[in-house]
């Protein structure tokens, strides 16, 4: 039998400026979940996939430090979150600070996915090494996402992975 991994993006937000304050808006979630960022203004790099305990925790001190940089009004608009929810087996499961959910390591599978499948360029560093299904067993994935949010420029293509193969 498969295993089955979705990702599910859940919210999408974009920074906007105000009182001299940045922020994402809407807000973002305080969850344990997966994101993606994308700058449409970056043309080799654009996207940064991570994990977080506290979604909205982590960008806190990453929209002080936008604020620092007097990053433009311009500039921020290109900038667009998702975050990601997963689900293992039709199963809500989080990721945790690791990027591990169900015993897969979600995190580096979507990095990988956006990458190597969607051929988009990555700002990651780490788990960017080839992603090895050891489960021996067929590795379905699959995206959705809540009605009327727009999701155009991150990566849909459902696929798998076969048993014992890698990506």
């Amino acid at each position: 039998m498969p295993r089955n991994v979705t990702f599910h993006y859940k919210s999408h937000h974009t920074y906007t400026k105000q009182n001299g304050y940045i922020f994402p808006a809407p807000a973002l979630p305080r969850a344990s979940r997966l994101y993606v960022i994308y700058n449409s203004g970056k043309d080799r790099h654009p996207y940064y996939i991570g994990t977080a305990q506290d979604v909205q925790h982590r960008f806190d001190t990453r929209s002080k430090a936008i604020r620092d940089l007097g990053i433009k009004n311009d500039e921020l608009a290109r900038i667009q979150i998702a975050v990601v929810q997963i689900l293992v087996n039709g199963r809500a499961t989080t990721p945790g600070k690791t990027g591990v959910a169900g015993g897969i390591d979600v995190e580096h599978l979507l990095i990988r996915i956006y990458s190597q499948i969607g051929n988009f360029g990555l700002r990651n560093m780490s788990k960017t090494g080839i992603f090895s299904n050891v489960a021996f067993r067929r590795l379905d994935y699959y995206f959705t996402w809540d009605a009327g949010l727009d999701f155009s420029g991150f990566y849909a293509n459902d696929g798998h992975i076969g048993g014992a193969k890698h990506l």
